[in-house]
């Protein structure tokens, strides 16, 4: 594996940085530079965070723009690039996780956004031993038209549960975007990139053992704004067969983490991600 990293010279001052923002991006459009705006924007102080864009499978003419752009409209704030000739975004995001100094970790997609209070807010709502959920909203081409998905009818429904009713808020912990997870949670945990689609369910399977709470940020204004585009790979529809052959190895990554610590992991989420697996043979893609 060739990796090449370039570090922000505003990263190599030695500062306690409270949040990682870590983003894998593989050949990236427009929707990139959106995404970084986004993080220009935050009104969380620029010393405290830094942003770790990671460029994997096609380097040129990729690279370039992103320097470009990062050591020009984004000077003021830590950003380190590094490029994997690996591609796939679970590898992406475990080399983001291995870079990472900050003491939370936050992961987005590249084609996403988050609003202008969302690390401040997040990280005023940090817990230790868990994780602190935003309000999401989905859109297409623009946030000016926003429509709810599963998770914003899960926010919608759960603000009142018991944070500590992991399995209630189970919805949470099927995608790893959308909140702050403290970087001792995930400790040596990493995902598994032998997995296309659903790799996200896995790998907050994999931490749930040592989340005790997910805490909801109660301000719904703190927006994870998910881009849906019809291209992506959960967007297109798959045969029955790569439907059934992609349950079966689900199910079989949840059984063999939930056997090895049995007595850690909470049997009724991992029931519920064996059937979700199933059901996911019937359904259609999951776009809202």
């Amino acid at each position: 594996m060739f990796v090449l990293k370039q570090p922000c010279s505003a990263c190599l001052e030695k500062h306690e940085m409270k949040i990682s923002v870590i983003i894998p991006t593989c050949r990236p459009g427009d929707y990139l530079y959106e995404c970084l705006n986004s993080l220009k924007n935050q009104d969380f102080p620029f010393k405290d965070f830094e942003v770790i864009v990671i460029l994997n499978g096609t380097q040129y003419p990729y690279e370039g723009k992103i320097l470009n752009y990062v050591n020009t409209e984004m000077a003021e704030i830590c950003v380190n690039y590094i490029y994997s000739d690996i591609a796939g975004v679970s590898n992406a995001r475990n080399i983001g996780i291995g870079n990472a100094a900050g003491e939370y970790i936050l992961f987005i997609d590249d084609d996403d956004l988050i609003s202008a209070n969302y690390l401040k807010e997040l990280y005023d709502n940090r817990v230790d031993n868990g994780v602190v959920v935003s309000n999401m909203k989905s859109f297409v081409y623009d946030i000016s038209n926003l429509f709810d998905d599963y998770l914003s009818n899960a926010y919608a429904s759960n603000k009142k549960t018991n944070p500590e009713n992991i399995f209630k808020l189970r919805s949470f912990l099927s995608s790893s975007c959308a909140k702050l997870i403290p970087k001792e949670l995930i400790c040596d945990s990493s995902f598994d990139s032998t997995v296309s689609i659903g790799e996200d369910s896995l790998f907050m399977f994999l931490l749930s053992d040592r989340i005790k709470t997910i805490n909801l940020c109660q301000n719904s204004d703190v927006l994870y704004y998910r881009r849906v585009r019809p291209d992506s790979a959960s967007g297109k529809k798959k045969s029955l067969f790569s439907r059934i052959d992609l349950s079966y190895k689900l199910i079989a990554k949840y059984t063999i983490i939930y056997v090895k610590r049995i007595t850690k992991y909470n049997f009724f989420l991992y029931l519920s991600r064996v059937v979700g697996s199933i059901l996911s043979i019937f359904n259609k893609p999951r776009v809202a």
